[in-house]
C-alpha cells in the first residue's frame, strides 16, 4: 500500500500543469543590463507584454499574464480570469505600478533588467545598483508583443 501510494503521488506532481509550476531558471548575471529613466520608458511605454511569474499568483493559479501600457502612463493588466487597469510611472529609476482594484493607493515597484529580449523584474539590487542581489530571485520576466523571445525557459 505504502508503494503504492508513493507511485501515487510521484505520478501526481509529475502533471502539475505548467501554470502551477515554479521557474527554475537563473538568467546569466553577466547578460542582465539594468534598465534606467528614458531605457525604461523604451522598453515598456507604448508595448504589450506577455509574461510569467516564477511562482503562481494567488489571486489565480496561473503565472502568465498580459500588461498593455500606454504612452501616457495607463496599463491594462490580465493574468488568467483577472484583469485590472491601473497607472505605471518610473519612479528612482524603477517601474511602479498602481492598480484600480486597490484603489492606485498601493504603489508596486521593481528593478528592470535586460537580456536579449527578455525583461526580468527584481524587487532588490546590490548597493551599487546594477546587479539583482541573487539573479536566481525575478519576480516576472517578459517580452514585447513582436519580438522574438531570447527568454531561456519561457513557457508563455
Amino acid at each position: 500500500m505504502m508503494k503504492y501510494l508513493a507511485l501515487l503521488s510521484f505520478a501526481a506532481l509529475t502533471v502539475m500543469p505548467a501554470a502551477a509550476q515554479v521557474s527554475r531558471h537563473v538568467p546569466d548575471a553577466n547578460t542582465l543590463e539594468r534598465l534606467r529613466g528614458d531605457e525604461l520608458r523604451e522598453a515598456y511605454a507604448g508595448k504589450t507584454l506577455y509574461g510569467v511569474y516564477k511562482i503562481p499568483t494567488s489571486r489565480s493559479t496561473t503565472t502568465h499574464f498580459t500588461e498593455k501600457m500606454t504612452k501616457d502612463g495607463k496599463t491594462d493588466y490580465h493574468e488568467g480570469e483577472f484583469g485590472s487597469k491601473g497607472i505605471w510611472n518610473i519612479e528612482n529609476d524603477q517601474m511602479c505600478f498602481r492598480y484600480d482594484e486597490q484603489n492606485r493607493e498601493i504603489s508596486h515597484c521593481f528593478y528592470e533588467f535586460r537580456s536579449g529580449s527578455c525583461l526580468y523584474s527584481y524587487s532588490y539590487v546590490t548597493p551599487d545598483g546594477n546587479q539583482p542581489i541573487n539573479p536566481a530571485n525575478w519576480g516576472s520576466k517578459s517580452v514585447a508583443k513582436g519580438d522574438y523571445s531570447t527568454c531561456d525557459d519561457y513557457y508563455g
